[in-house]
């Protein structure tokens, strides 16, 4: 959840001047972040620190917004502090989970993922819908989802870390697939009035 921390390091950018200030990596579940010191906003619980957050962005003229994240390959690795940082796993019996990709390949040292089922690729679609949702009721002005950097949907779009054989890979329909599965239920989620976008990187999409 957002803390103290948080107010500062956003709130001191709308002070400064910024137009919009972006609530960046926001998981969509708690298996979905990058590390386990991830934000997160999947549940009630944790509206009340986001509208908090967004709250301070917004009285200091900025507009709040928030970026959804889902890491796939990219997720469970360590703070950059701890250990070897983001080049590092968290093993399972120190609180580390399996993580969700495209297919069982894994990203440099980091854990093996799980090749994800069409239930995972459903349960992915809602996750990002539900999180929409409570960004609307946290007081978030703007949602982007995160298709970029080799995160989750980044890894279907991309041929070097989808090599999958259904009708989430081959061509580049398929694998752009879950990205606009997930983008309708997300603008559908959000209000009308409110801008909700999506941050890929099209050329590397293409040529791998």
């Amino acid at each position: 959840m957002p803390t103290d921390w948080h107010l500062v390091h956003y709130g001191s950018r709308a002070v400064g001047g910024c137009g919009l200030v972006m609530v960046e990596s926001t998981g969509i579940g708690p298996d979905h972040r990058t590390t386990a010191a991830d934000l997160g906003l999947s549940s009630e619980d944790q509206v009340a620190a986001h509208a908090r957050l967004a709250g301070i962005i917004r009285s200091n003229g900025a507009i709040p917004a928030v970026q959804l994240q889902c890491a796939g390959r990219k997720s469970l690795h360590q703070v950059p502090w701890q250990g070897g940082g983001q080049n590092s796993p968290v093993p399972l019996d120190e609180g580390g989970w399996i993580p969700w990709a495209p297919s069982a390949v894994p990203f440099g040292g980091l854990t093996v993922p799980r090749e994800m089922t069409m239930a995972d690729i459903d349960v992915v679609v809602e996750d990002f819908e539900e999180s929409a949702r409570l960004a609307d009721h946290a007081g978030y002005d703007v949602v982007e989802i995160h298709a970029a950097h080799g995160y989750l949907l980044h890894q279907f779009l991309s041929p070097r870390s989808n090599p999958r054989s259904d009708d989430y890979g081959g061509s580049l329909e398929n694998r752009m697939r879950l990205a606009l599965r997930v983008t309708k239920p997300v603008r559908e989620a959000f209000p009308a009035d409110k801008p909700a976008w999506c941050h890929s990187l099209v050329a590397t999409n293409i040529v791998g």
